[in-house]
């Protein structure tokens, strides 16, 4: 019987230069079988060519489309000069742009469905081609064709280049929904705030039928702090567009007060136009180690972000040295209103002894100051702190030089002065507080010498009639913990649990143990919950709220035992993600933070010093 032989081998063609006999039967027009028409001329190709290389043929062919046996397929609104680039690109695999061709090319490109054709567009724009006469262009064409990281970068580029693009006619063309987008960005970079207000004035100017819209324009110039100046605004309220405009009188003459009157600037705060653009900064009162900063790009966590621009700067650091807050009071509370940082009480030493300080300044980040106010009833520190829907700051318990306090004080800021309010059930010391619709809370605490109770507690205030009102308790009694109100609800998370280990004097360090649970208070139902799946957490933590929906946590990695330095977690309370961010070779020790927003020049000087990171 015959051996059958099944040796066998698969050898590879060189498929390029079928293609390059393809490319040289196309350039001869031979076997070309479908003629493409545009509005000012018309090409050959080879169905079979264009079905591989666009969905949009590949689709009619095999499609049960009338025109699928046609000979001519018109593709009107198009031009010449991008159907050849295309084509040529399709059979040569080169793919030429220029400034001349490029939106002609992206516009075919993208209703033919060529996606890496669109792609490569957008990089050229990117790179190659944005200017100031020509980035709104390019934003509007990258919107239109839904090119999400081409519409980012022109972004950028028209908010840090905002005074050249206004002076282009592009800009003039804008609608007043772009106006407002724009001009509302905290991120648009501009070296004088009235430049903006000229910008907004140059469009209302360009067509009559716009000058009804200057009043809603204007309240996205930042008119106050240290924007603009008393000067300036004169100048505005003498220009012809503003003479007779009640409304925006109106506006200039807050803004103007706001300059006048210091106590009114620190209740208004919150008003739109008082808001400074710029980089946002985390200033940290308290022990903190800057070194060189780990410049390892953030991890990606579903629902929560993270500017990695922002720094992390020692108040120290911004303050001379004759500053009382170069050497800031330790246990003390911070209470961030816009741009200023009211610190009260804390802890000194005096001959060897620990001592509690009844202290108040107020720190304005727009100027790199510090006030001293009046200070408080009674000497405090490890007190809480937190606004009322009056105006009113109310601190509350706390440790005094003869032990725990249920004291309860609060300051008017229009005046300048202190007063007692209705004491807690009980003294606490290390609670957390947060304000939730014009109401405190206070929660946990150690109820008096550390390790001799830690609470579960907590409580409701009501400014309007001073009075306390016990709400359930937590799940988990803790003490040193963080707590805020975002979305209706009140989150507390870290904190020392009741068993917490003190480092005895001149013994080896004990790892400090944090609590990992993160709890909600739903106050519709006056109720606790631990949220689910939430990971470690860090010890000795700085939490921070960057937003009504943004915690960062910074602190001891759990898993770091030999303590280098520490980590950045974030926490979103409406998704309630959770997860580390980066590792920071900085070390944060129960400090305190604020976020703020640095004008572009402040923010300069800052990278400046080296305090800048990642």
């Amino acid at each position: 019987m015959a051996v059958q032989d099944l040796t066998s081998r698969t050898f590879t063609l060189p498929y390029e230069s079928h293609l390059i006999e393809l490319t040289a039967l196309w350039k001869e027009n031979v076997l070309c079988d479908i003629k493409l028409t545009v509005d000012d001329g018309h090409f050959w190709a080879h169905k079979i060519m264009l079905a591989s290389a666009a969905p949009y043929f590949k689709t009619m062919y095999k499609g049960q489309f009338e025109d699928k046996n046609s000979s001519e397929v018109n593709l009107y609104g198009f031009t010449a000069k991008g159907l050849g680039t295309i084509l040529n690109s399709i059979y040569t695999r080169n793919l030429e742009l220029s400034s001349d061709n490029v939106f002609a090319v992206l516009a075919l490109a993208h209703y033919l469905q060529v996606s890496y054709i669109v792609s490569c567009c957008g990089t050229f724009l990117e790179t190659n081609v944005m200017k100031p006469h020509n980035c709104i262009k390019i934003w509007k064409r990258a919107k239109l064709y839904e090119m999400s990281d081409t519409v980012r970068v022109a972004e950028q580029y028209i908010l840090r280049n905002f005074y050249e693009v206004s002076k282009c006619d592009s800009f003039k063309e804008l609608s007043q929904q772009e106006i407002v987008y724009f001009t509302s960005s905290d991120e648009l970079e501009c070296m004088k705030e009235m430049d903006v207000f000229d910008a907004v004035l140059s469009w209302v100017n360009h067509y009559a039928d716009r000058q009804a819209m200057v009043p809603s324009l204007l309240q996205n110039v930042r008119f106050g702090r240290d924007c603009v100046s008393q000067q300036e605004l004169i100048d505005a309220w003498k220009n012809p567009l503003l003479v007779s405009n009640v409304e925006c009188h109106k506006l200039l003459q807050q803004a103007m007060e706001f300059k006048i009157l210091p106590k009114t600037q620190q209740i208004e705060q919150a008003q739109p136009w008082n808001e400074p653009r710029g980089e946002r900064c985390m200033i940290a009162f308290g022990k903190i180690g800057l070194q060189i900063m780990d410049r390892e790009p953030p991890s990606s966590i579903t629902g929560v972000s993270m500017n990695d621009r922002m720094p992390i700067v020692d108040v120290g650091q911004l303050l001379p040295q004759s500053s009382s807050l170069v050497n800031y009071r330790g246990y003390g509370c911070i209470l961030q209103l816009g741009n200023c940082v009211y610190i009260t009480g804390g802890m000194y030493s005096n001959m060897g002894q620990a001592r509690s300080s009844s202290l108040v300044s107020i720190y304005n980040f727009d100027t790199e100051t510090t006030e001293p106010l009046s200070p408080m009833l009674s000497a405090r520190r490890a007190h809480v702190s937190f606004w009322t829907k009056t105006n009113h700051i109310i601190v509350a318990a706390g440790l005094g030089d003869s032990g725990a306090l249920d004291s309860v004080e609060q300051y008017d800021i229009s005046r300048n002065m202190w007063s007692h309010g209705s004491p807690l059930p009980r003294a606490v010391f290390n609670a957390a507080s947060c304000t939730l619709n014009g109401t405190g809370f206070i929660t946990g605490g150690t109820k008096a010498d550390l390790g001799d109770g830690t609470s579960n507690e907590a409580y409701q205030y009501d400014p309007e009639n001073g009075q306390w009102q016990q709400k359930a308790c937590m799940n988990v009694a803790r003490f040193k913990h963080f707590m805020c109100s975002s979305g209706g609800m009140i989150y507390v998370l870290g904190g020392n649990p009741p068993d917490y280990a003190i480092q005895p004097p001149g013994g080896p360090p004990l790892p400090g143990i944090r609590h990992a649970a993160i709890e909600q208070y739903n106050p519709a139902v006056n109720q606790w919950t631990i949220l689910p799946d939430i990971p470690p957490l860090p010890h000795r933590l700085s939490v921070v709220q960057d937003s009504d929906k943004e915690l960062y946590v910074l602190g001891k990695d759990p898993d770091d035992q030999a303590d280098l330095g520490c980590s950045m977690w974030a926490f979103n309370t409406s998704t309630h993600a959770c997860g580390k961010i980066r590792a920071l070779h900085l070390t944060v020790n129960n400090a305190q933070i604020a976020v703020v927003k640095m004008p572009l020049q402040k923010f300069q000087q800052i990278r400046s010093r080296g305090c800048y990171w990642p």
